[in-house]
């Protein structure tokens, strides 16, 4: 398991181009909580690996409101505000 997350959070790499306001915020609380080892279901810290990704890509576009709805969820799996 312990193996499993860290290849999660190695996956975890910023996907490059500027991330502003909340967003890169809110990217930051996500990276933290999963380089903390949350206490979550394996399915659920691939959800957040997904929404993160997800939204980093969102970001990088431009699409700001997609990237804090995604962060949104995924802190809520986490349990981070």
């Amino acid at each position: 398991m312990k193996a499993l997350r860290l290849a999660l959070i190695l996956s975890l790499a910023p996907l490059g181009g500027a991330v502003a306001g909340q967003c890169e915020d809110d990217l930051a609380i996500v990276d933290s909580a999963l380089a903390a080892s949350p206490a979550v279901e394996t399915e659920e810290l691939l959800r957040v690996q997904e929404l993160r990704n997800e939204a980093a890509e969102d970001a990088a576009a431009g699409n700001k409101e997609n990237c804090v709805v995604k962060l949104t969820e995924a802190k809520a799996i986490l349990k981070v505000q």
